[in-house]
């Protein structure tokens, strides 16, 4: 599977970042200056990026 940062992402950590206890993605986004997040649905899969500006 496939999921796209759009613009130049520089970082990526993964974490539990909405505490559903389901690991997320986040990125930092170089290109744009901004923050992405996939959250994770429990099953392997992720939503797609959700950004927000920085």
């Amino acid at each position: 599977m496939t999921y796209s940062t759009d613009s130049s992402p520089w970082a990526i950590a993964v974490g539990d970042f909405n505490n559903d206890t389901i690991l997320d993605i986040v990125t930092a986004n170089h290109g744009n200056d901004t923050v992405g997040i996939f959250l994770g649905w429990g099953s392997g899969s992720f939503s797609s990026q959700k950004q927000f500006s920085t």
